[in-house]
């Protein structure tokens, strides 16, 4: 059986949840990490960025997690370099040429980060690029992810499997798939 061939887009620090996600691909028989993808953004564009936090936030969720500790908690943060560091590393800059990652044959690309994806790597690859959104799907994207469930009282916050593609068609109960966490 051929592996899926799969390129990730990375943060050096990172949260538990993201290096379980490459620590799973590693180790599964039915994909490998043939790339490490680095979409070059500073903390200040980093749409989940811990600095466009306010101050009362961060207070409450370092009390919380002190009362609470879950575990295992999918927000410790961490660092995933050392797991892909044997892999070729492409950075995107200015104006770089995708072109150069149709060498790899890539099925899918992998964005575990907050960053924007640029839509034109869509087209280096069989399968697009997927990320997830953490999100109540009528008010996309507020952030920090999971407060405002908290806030609203709500039972499970919603994310979504979300992908960018060009030149391929999906079935329409592709489009996203929906995962609820109690």
């Amino acid at each position: 059986m051929k592996k899926s061939r799969i390129a990730l887009i990375t943060n050096v620090h990172s949260f538990a949840w993201q290096k379980t996600i490459i620590d799973e691909l590693i180790s599964s028989p039915f994909s490998e990490i043939v790339l490490n993808i680095n979409v070059k953004a500073d903390d200040n564009t980093n749409r989940n960025s811990n600095k466009k936090i306010p101050f009362l936030l961060k207070t409450f969720f370092k009390i919380d997690s002190k009362f609470f500790n879950p575990t295992p908690n999918a927000l410790k943060e961490t660092i995933t370099s050392d797991l892909l560091r044997d892999m070729p590393l492409f950075k995107i800059t200015q104006g770089c040429n995708f072109g150069e990652l149709e060498d790899y044959d890539l099925d899918v690309i992998i964005n575990l980060t907050d960053n924007s994806t640029p839509t034109d790597l869509a087209d280096v690859t069989k399968y697009g690029v997927w990320f997830l959104n953490h999100c109540n799907l009528e008010t996309i994207n507020k952030r920090p992810y999971g407060i405002w469930e908290i806030l609203n009282k709500e039972p499970e916050m919603t994310s979504v499997l979300r992908y960018i593609n060009t030149g391929m068609q999906f079935p329409k109960d592709y489009r996203s798939n929906i995962f609820l966490y109690r």
